[in-house]
């Protein structure tokens, strides 16, 4: 054995998250660099933000944010730098729909990155049950070699109602639908036309 038969690359990931609230506002946002190198040995330069505003009006909940995970606008042969941002052990249901259209993202947008906007409401009916809306718009962040020129992916809806029956455990429930472009349909493969 060498020490270039087991070379190791590291991807670093470093950042600051932010969380304020007062009276009935709240604010959430954070930033992430990553850096070092992916498992190909190419140098990592990617960047992952989000920012949320919340507002609570009697018992409802107005939401806005957004989500921006940098992507490759070079693949194959002309990258150079990677600038897909990877997650790695995030969790990523519930930060970008909850259809889980993106979970892989090297997979999911062709290395694109990913773009999300999104608005909802969140309704308190009782001490037990809420109900919470969220209306996503998805795009990548950047278009390469591997996808059409249209960034647009489409439109995302969720509807959820949730039943805290015990302090430790909630039965929850929703109808979610998605609005796929035509890039969406080509990256991933959807085949169905139909609503």
């Amino acid at each position: 054995r060498t020490p270039d038969t087991n070379k190791l690359n590291f991807r670093n990931t470093t950042g600051v998250y932010a969380d304020y609230a007062k009276g009935d506002l709240s604010l959430k946002g954070n930033v992430y660099y990553q850096y070092g190198k992916n498992q190909a040995g190419t140098d990592v330069s990617a960047v992952l933000a989000d920012g949320e505003i919340a507002l609570k009006v009697d018992d409802l909940t107005p939401v806005a944010g957004f989500s921006y995970l940098s992507g490759n606008s070079k693949v194959g042969a002309e990258q150079t730098t990677d600038n897909l941002f990877d997650p790695l052990y995030r969790t990523r249901h519930g930060f970008f729909g909850f259809l889980d259209y993106f979970r892989a993202f090297g997979s999911h947008t062709n290395q694109g990155g990913l773009m999300n906007v999104y608005a909802g409401l969140n309704y308190r009916i009782s001490d037990k049950t809420t109900l919470l809306y969220r209306a996503h718009h998805f795009q990548l962040a950047q278009t390469n070699a591997n996808t059409l020129s249209d960034k647009g992916l489409g439109f995302e809806s969720d509807l959820v109602a949730r039943y805290r029956f015990q302090p430790w455990a909630m039965l929850e429930g929703g109808w979610c639908f998605m609005l796929p472009t035509e890039t969406l349909k080509q990256i991933q493969g959807v085949t169905n036309d139909k609503f």
